[in-house]
């Protein structure tokens, strides 16, 4: 009995301590993954839109655009075309942009349909793969690196996050995906 009881603490202390929102950086590597689908929705319109700080992405779904914020996020286990992701938790608080925030949001972050350059030099691009797109990162030597593939489904509209941490894209029927950017290292 003492030693059922104990294992009940430590399955409830566990899993309080992994429901907790974390940051997106904290979350991402609790489920040792650099995707995450944000915004699971076909509804997802337009671009992503970063704060000036990136704590925060925002996204048009329904006409209306909603914020999330990357410093309180709690993440689950989940795929995206074949490969692990985190999936934001369907009771994640959104909360609309408003009209100061969005001129904000509009003014910090880089935008571009298929393809986005970092300070560093590094290119970002969205490159045809079959019927799909694949997120290619070309360093400034010219040795490139895929990230990932969306087999078939097409994505668009890149965005840069202004800490250059994270990058966004809209994907038809999954919605918004946003990649945590990792150095390439090249080895010799």
């Amino acid at each position: 009995m003492h030693r059922s009881l104990s294992y009940t603490s430590f399955f409830l202390l566990f899993y309080s301590f992994s429901s907790y929102a974390q940051s997106l950086e904290a979350e991402l590597a609790r489920l040792k993954t650099n995707t995450v689908l944000l915004m699971h929705s076909e509804a997802v319109e337009e671009r992503a839109l970063w704060s000036p700080r990136s704590d925060y992405v925002a996204c048009k779904l329904g006409g209306k655009w909603l914020k999330i914020s990357l410093q309180k996020i709690t993440l689950v286990p989940g795929s995206w075309q074949g490969k692990r992701a985190g999936v934001m938790k369907l009771d994640t608080v959104l909360s609309e942009v408003s009209n100061r925030d969005m001129q904000l949001f509009k003014a910090a972050s880089g935008s571009q349909p298929i393809f986005i350059h970092t300070k560093a030099g590094t290119r970002y691009a969205l490159k045809p793969d079959g019927d799909g797109v694949m997120l290619v990162a070309t360093q400034t030597d010219g040795t490139s690196h895929q990230l990932w593939s969306s087999n078939g489904e097409g994505c668009y509209s890149l965005s840069l996050s202004p800490d250059e941490k994270y990058l966004a894209c809209i994907c038809e029927k999954s919605g918004l995906l946003v990649t945590k950017l990792e150095e390439v290292i090249v080895s010799n």
